[in-house]
C-alpha cells in the first residue's frame, strides 16, 4: 500500500487510495508522529452516489471527523494527482454534505462551506443554542466569551487583544471536553490586527494544536466579518494565510493552497 502526505498551510494528511481495513487503528498507528509518518490525519476516497467522489477522515487519534477544510483542499489535490477527478469545479460528499470545490488558475483550492449553522442541539450545547450570542465560561480567574457555531465541524471562538501572550493548550485543554459540548469541540483564539485581518490558534478535537484548521479559520473569520461588517477576510495562521469571504447571504468561502510532501510504501510485515 501506498501512503501518500499532503499538506495545506501546515495541516498534514496521509492519503491512501483505498480505505484501509479498520481506518481507526490505521489512521492512530500511522499518524503518530514518532512511531509512525506523522500527521494530523487519515483521508481517503470512496464512492458517492450524489458526487463524483466522496472523502472520509479520521483524526490523529482515530476518531472520525465529519469533514476538515484544510483537509479536503489537500484532498483535491490528491485526487488531481492521482488522476481520480481533472475537474476544476466538482462536489465532494462528506458526513456534512456537499462541499463544492473549485481550483483556480494560481493552484489555490477554494471551498465552499455554506451558511454557519448558529441553532445549535442539545446534543452540541448543553442546553442547546438559538443564536450566535456569547457562552460565558470559566477560565483561570475569569469568565470569558466563546462564540460557537458549526461549519461542518463544531467550533467555539474567542477573541483576544493579544494572540502572542496565550497558551493555545491551556484554552484546548479547558474547553475542548468541557462538559458544555458533549460531543467535544475545536477551539480557537483569534485577535483583529485590522478589519479584515485577523490572526488565530487552533486547538483541534482529537489531534490538539495544529498549525492550521480550515473551518476554525473560517469560524472565526466569520465571527470578525459579522462584528465588523464586512465580507472579506485575511487569516494569518501559524502554517501560512489562508482567505475566507462571507456573502451578503452569510455564504462562507474558504481559500488557500495545498501540496505534496512525499510517497512512502508500506511493507507487509510493517
Amino acid at each position: 500500500m501506498r501512503i501518500y502526505k499532503y499538506e495545506a498551510t501546515g495541516n498534514d494528511f496521509l492519503f491512501v487510495t483505498t480505505p484501509p481495513d479498520d481506518p481507526s487503528n490505521f489512521a492512530a498507528h500511522w499518524c503518530d508522529r514518532h512511531y509512525g509518518i506523522g500527521a494530523d490525519g487519515l483521508i481517503f476516497p470512496v464512492k458517492s452516489s450524489v458526487a463524483p467522489v466522496a472523502m472520509r477522515y479520521y483524526n490523529a487519534d482515530g476518531s472520525v471527523a465529519p469533514m476538515c477544510g484544510n483537509g479536503m483542499r489537500a484532498f483535491v489535490r490528491f485526487l488531481h494527482d492521482q488522476q481520480i477527478t481533472t475537474d476544476r469545479q466538482f462536489s465532494v460528499d462528506t458526513l456534512s454534505g456537499l462541499i463544492d470545490v473549485s481550483v483556480h488558475a494560481d493552484g489555490s483550492i477554494e471551498l465552499g462551506l455554506g451558511i454557519p449553522q448558529t441553532a445549535l442541539d442539545d446534543s452540541l450545547i448543553k442546553g442547546s443554542q438559538t443564536d450566535m450570542s456569547p457562552i460565558f465560561l470559566p477560565f483561570k480567574e475569569e469568565n470569558i466569551a466563546l462564540y460557537a457555531l458549526n461549519l461542518g465541524t463544531i467550533h467555539v471562538v474567542h477573541q483576544v487583544n493579544d494572540l502572542d501572550a496565550i497558551d493555545i493548550n491551556e484554552y484546548g485543554e479547558a474547553f475542548v471536553r468541557h462538559p458544555k459540548f458533549p460531543s467535544g469541540i475545536n477551539v480557537n483564539v483569534s485577535q483583529t490586527i485590522k478589519p479584515g485581518k485577523i490572526r488565530l490558534k487552533t486547538y483541534e478535537r482529537g489531534v490538539g494544536p495544529t498549525l492550521s484548521c480550515g473551518t476554525g479559520t473560517a469560524a472565526a473569520a466569520y465571527v470578525h466579518a459579522v462584528s465588523e461588517g464586512i465580507h472579506t477576510v485575511e487569516a494569518k495562521v501559524p502554517g501560512g494565510t489562508l482567505h475566507v469571504t462571507i456573502d451578503d447571504n452569510h455564504y462562507v468561502s474558504l481559500r488557500g493552497p495545498a501540496r505534496y510532501i512525499a510517497t512512502m510504501i508500506e511493507e507487509e510485515n510493517s
